[in-house]
Parts: structure tokens; C-alpha cells; sequence
């Protein structure tokens, strides 16, 4: 355990020493937009998050080895402080600002050189096995993970995951069997709006058909109109 604390604490100092060596060899870091610290991240191919080197470069702004023009949320210049320059034109060691008050016990209250992307990742683990817990059993208490430990050594992790991939494999079915169902329905709807559409055709041409109907009967009316007058006429006159 207590080789793999030393070496994240030996990752971050490497870090310090390239951002000094850059440094100390190009004089200072500008960028006019506020984006010094990501220009330094990248011409020294730090790996990390941004939170955690902006979190080293104000440990090593408080050690007095680098000076820093921050306005707001932005960094404009990054340089060497004249004691860190004077030290390594030297070749002596470069001094160290007033470290924080010691909590009881002796233990430093915050350290320049934690290396933040582990307290990260720590912090989602532990997030993780509280999900997993069973509701109304409490949450265990969550074991510190060292740097470099295999996540899928953890069972309380592991269980938390199956956890989570029956989840995700239940709601993925209820989306298929959902997808289904609408496709169902909307079948049903075209053809509901089909039969609708036959019926009014038919319905129309059962109109269109007693019209013609009534049409014909007066048509015949009026032929056969005369043939009954004539015939009435021939009977009252006695010559039929």
C-alpha cells in the first residue's frame, strides 16, 4: 500500500519537475485568450484532467516555485518565480513556500502534491457501490482503493455493475416490446383508415344509385302520362 501512495505522489512531482524544466527553458507561457494552463498541459503531454493540474500549479504557486496572472477563471502568463530561476542557475534546491498548519497527530492538513485524479476516481467508486447497495440494508462503508488496484477485485463494484447491466438489459426489452406494440397499433390504424375509406366509397355510390333511381321513375312517369290520359278519354266517350 504504501509503495503504490508513493508512487502517485512521485507522478505528481515528476509533473512539477517538467512543468519547472519547460518552464526554467522557455522563460514563461502566454496565451492572450486565458488558456496558459492548458498550453503548458499540453506542451509537457500531461495525461490528467484540468481540474487536477490546475490544482498542481497552484500547489506550486504556493511553494513559491511559479507566479501565475489569473484573472476571473482564466490564466494569461505562467512563469518561473526569480528565487526558482536563481536556484536552478545554481543548481541548488528552490525554495519551498510555508507549508499549511499540521492537523493533530502531526499529519500535514492538505498536501501540495495529491494527485487529484485518484481522489476522482475513488469518489466515483465509491458512488457506484451505494447505487449497488439494496435499498433499506444501509450503505457499507466504502473501502479506499490504492492507486493501480484493479477495479474488478472489488465484489461490492462487481455486484453494483450486474446491478446496473440487469437494469440496462430490462429497459432495453421494454423498448422492443414497446417498438412492437406501435408498430402493431399503427397496422391497425392503416387498416382501420382503409375500411373507413371503402365505406364512404360504397356509401357514395349507394346515393349516387337512389338518385338515378328516382330520376327514372319520373322519367317514366311522364312517358307514360299521356297513354293514361288517352285511355281515360277513350273510355268516357265510349269508342275504346
Amino acid at each position: 500500500m504504501g509503495d503504490k501512495k508513493a508512487g502517485g505522489r512521485r507522478r505528481a512531482v515528476g509533473t512539477r519537475d517538467r512543468v519547472m524544466s519547460y518552464l526554467l527553458a522557455t522563460g514563461d507561457v502566454r496565451d492572450a485568450s486565458g488558456m496558459a494552463s492548458t498550453v503548458l498541459a499540453e506542451a509537457i503531454g500531461y495525461p490528467g484532467s484540468s481540474i487536477a493540474f490546475a490544482q498542481l500549479l497552484s500547489g506550486m504557486e504556493r511553494s513559491g516555485l511559479i507566479e501565475r496572472e489569473v484573472r476571473g477563471k482564466r490564466t494569461y502568463r505562467i512563469t518561473p518565480t526569480k528565487a526558482a530561476a536563481a536556484a536552478a542557475r545554481s543548481g541548488t534546491v528552490p525554495p519551498r513556500g510555508r507549508r499549511p498548519a499540521a492537523a493533530a497527530g502531526g499529519a500535514p492538513a492538505a498536501a501540495e502534491d495529491f494527485d487529484y485524479d485518484e481522489l476522482a476516481r475513488r469518489l466515483l467508486m465509491q458512488v457506484v457501490q451505494r447505487l449497488g447497495t439494496p435499498p433499506g440494508q444501509g450503505a457499507a462503508p466504502a473501502q479506499p482503493t490504492e492507486p493501480g488496484e484493479d477495479a474488478s477485485s472489488d465484489p461490492s463494484l462487481a455486484r453494483a455493475v450486474a446491478g446496473l447491466e440487469q437494469k440496462l438489459a430490462s429497459v432495453r426489452s421494454k423498448q422492443r416490446r414497446l417498438t412492437e406494440e406501435n408498430a402493431r397499433l399503427r397496422d391497425q390504424l392503416r387498416a382501420a383508415q382503409e375500411s373507413l375509406a371503402q365505406a364512404e366509397e360504397r356509401a357514395s355510390a349507394a346515393q349516387a344509385s337512389a338518385r338515378l333511381d328516382s330520376a327514372e321513375a319520373t322519367l317514366l312517369e311522364r312517358l307514360l302520362s299521356p297513354l293514361r290520359d288517352q285511355a281515360t278519354r277513350q273510355e268516357e266517350t265510349g269508342t275504346g
